[in-house]
């Protein structure tokens, strides 16, 4: 296992269940709750501040979190968010065996932010940063 985390990085898995069903075809137009971690441009679209939390628990094998703190302005936007992913009892194999090596856990981090501006009505600029972290 040096080197690997078998984890989250074959997950995959959003934060709003809509999305995730769209094959994260939601990008383009992500209105409400996760618009920061879809799309900061969508910002704009927001009134005032908001709060959103995600929980999920997946049956016996981890879960994940969410929380956005979104803001909007008359001219743009800014937030910030947070999302984890935690996976328990990952079976570590190097080959076809009926039983594994070892048992493992991996748990995905990451913080974001954006900031959006609305230069007129046709044309808005936004900006984000992703700063992931990864444990196995």
């Amino acid at each position: 296992m040096a080197g690997r985390c078998p984890g989250p990085t074959f997950l995959k898995i959003g934060v709003n269940v809509r999305a995730t069903a769209m094959g994260n075809g939601y990008t383009v137009a992500a209105p409400g709750s996760t618009v920061l971690y879809r799309i900061p441009a969508g910002l704009i679209q927001g009134k005032g501040q908001a709060v959103f939390i995600h929980h999920l628990l997946w049956l016996f094998v981890g879960g994940s979190e969410f929380l956005e703190l979104p803001s909007a302005t008359r001219s743009g936007g800014w937030g910030v968010y947070a999302h984890s992913i935690f996976v328990d009892g990952i079976e570590v194999r190097t080959a076809a065996t009926p039983e594994p090596l070892a048992e493992t856990n991996a748990l995905w981090f990451a913080v974001g932010r954006g900031y959006a501006w609305c230069i007129n009505k046709r044309l808005m600029v936004s900006a984000a940063g992703k700063d992931p972290s990864q444990k196995c």
